[in-house]
């Protein structure tokens, strides 16, 4: 850990090192370690709170801790592996801060960071699943904000290897996000999502659209030619 941290510092120095020795920081130590001491603490206060709604509160307060160091990571564009990165984009997620954890995730993906030791999955599938399931979470107006981002996890969907759960997810949520603007690009999503999950709690909705979209060009048809019309 230390090899990675004098990398850090010596690539891109994300921040100066600290000299508060009065409160028991070594001054001698760099940011990145002092980070990962940080993110231990972070870690074990989260592990402490049994509410999930408090922890996501408290993690919405603890990742603008980290902005000054991750955004000096992100100009150097130097690909180190970075446990506070990555765990940062997680905890973004949660957050509800969706174009953060993206710009995180973005990094990390095109220089191949891993997650931390105690999360086994790529990271793009973290990113991928995680930001399926919190979008998922959101009203289908909500959903209308965020369609930049939706186009971004269903990319990293494509590209990548995903289990077949996680991408009938996406596929719903690309189908609720384009549910009421695109209803043909809506229920192939739908459709797709099906097939992948038969469990997904799509068919009834796969069967009313294939009805009212096969009834809709009948509709207009008769009535273009209605000779009342003319």
């Amino acid at each position: 850990m230390t090899s990675l941290a004098a990398k850090h510092f010596q690539k891109y120095s994300a921040a100066a090192e600290t000299s508060e020795a009065e409160n028991g920081i070594d001054p001698k130590r760099t940011n990145y370690e002092l980070l990962l001491g940080k993110l231990a603490l972070d870690r074990k206060r989260l592990k402490q709170i049994k509410s999930v709604e408090k922890k996501i509160e408290t993690k919405s307060e603890i990742v603008s801790d980290y902005d000054d160091y991750l955004n000096g990571v992100i100009q150097s564009d130097a690909g180190i592996e970075d446990i506070v990165l990555t765990t940062l984009m997680l905890w973004n997620i949660d957050a509800g801060n969706f174009d953060r954890a993206t710009e995180l995730a973005e990094y990390a993906i095109v220089h191949g960071l891993a997650m931390p030791p105690h999360i086994e999955r790529a990271t793009v599938n973290v990113y991928v699943e995680e930001m399926v399931d919190q979008l998922l979470k959101l009203s289908p107006d909500e959903l209308q904000a965020h369609g930049e981002i939706i186009k971004t996890v269903m990319q990293h969907k494509e590209d990548s290897d995903q289990m077949d759960q996680v991408s009938a997810k996406a596929h719903k949520l690309a189908g609720i996000f384009a549910h009421n603007t695109d209803p043909e690009k809506a229920l192939e999503h739908y459709k797709r999502a099906v097939e992948l999950n038969p469990n997904i709690g799509l068919k009834t909705t796969v069967t009313k659209m294939e009805k009212s979209l096969k009834e809709k060009p009948e509709a207009e048809k008769a009535s273009e030619d209605d000779p009342k019309k003319t």
